[in-house]
């Protein structure tokens, strides 16, 4: 019987800490900034009780979050197809193609890391790797631009 009373006491305490834990965790002492992967925050400014002062009166209207691609992903490609294009300038073929293939696996249709990836193996001397690429930028490029261009003539 005693150890059915130590028991049930265990059970109770453990009862009582997870609940005073998800209490802990559900309130908050103000309003909560909810920002997206860019820093920025999604929502409008709080609105303010009828004397145009803050506190507790406060409640943050949160605006529906849609994924932007261009807002959160394009810095991101930038940035490695920048580092892949010095990386072909130095001859460091092979980190071109793993920055240019890590691009790739974000954004499938960027054609300006197919070209990095491309030059990369034109560098390694394997055109048939290069010509595949560039066929393979060819199907996302803007026809007329210079991406295309590039492409196009590596592609042969």
């Amino acid at each position: 019987m005693k150890k059915a009373n130590n028991l049930y006491a265990r059970a109770h305490l453990i009862i009582t800490l997870v609940s005073l834990l998800l209490a802990s965790c559900v309130s908050t002492t103000g309003p909560v900034t909810i920002r997206d992967s860019s820093g920025e925050p999604t929502y409008r400014e709080s609105q303010r009780n009828e004397n145009g002062r803050g506190g507790q009166a406060d409640i943050a209207v949160l605006s529906p979050v849609r994924p932007d691609a261009k807002k959160t992903v394009v810095p991101i490609i930038d940035k490695l197809v920048s580092q892949a294009d010095r990386q072909v300038v130095a001859a460091d073929y092979k980190k071109a193609i793993n920055t240019a293939e890590r691009g790739l696996r974000i954004n499938r249709k960027e054609p300006r890391l197919y070209l990095a990836l491309a030059k990369a193996y034109r560098g390694l001397q394997n055109p048939r790797q290069s010509s595949y690429f560039a066929k393979q930028g060819l199907r996302y490029a803007k026809k007329g631009d210079n991406v295309f261009r590039q492409l196009k003539s590596m592609s042969n």
